[in-house]
């Protein structure tokens, strides 16, 4: 799946599922939003590589927002959402909001 196409997609903010084959092999269901890739480093910097480069996207995975948020373990939301931030190979992408990858 090509990622510039994702990007486009759900550039606005929508909330969608995704479905796609970790790097261990293992499949993953996920609800997610595209993340801003500004201050998601380390330490609020820049991703230490082109996500575009590496046909990448960058998500925000909204079920595990909303358990650490739950929890109230952090105050800081920037903290609590650097914690949530997945990077997801478009060529692994099974399938997108339940349509399938063909």
């Amino acid at each position: 799946m090509d990622c510039q196409t994702i990007n486009e997609q759900f550039s606005d903010g929508k909330i969608f599922s995704v479905k796609f084959t970790k790097m261990d092999g293992t499949n993953r269901d996920m609800v997610c939003r595209l993340a801003s890739t500004v201050n998601i480093g380390k330490k609020g910097g820049q991703l230490p590589y082109d996500a575009d480069k590496k046909n990448i996207i960058i998500v925000l995975d909204m079920a595990l927002l909303s358990t650490l948020k739950q929890q109230n373990k952090f105050t800081s939301t920037d903290i609590l959402a650097n914690r949530c931030y997945r990077a997801i190979p478009c060529d692994n992408i099974i399938s997108l909001n339940g349509v399938p990858n063909v």
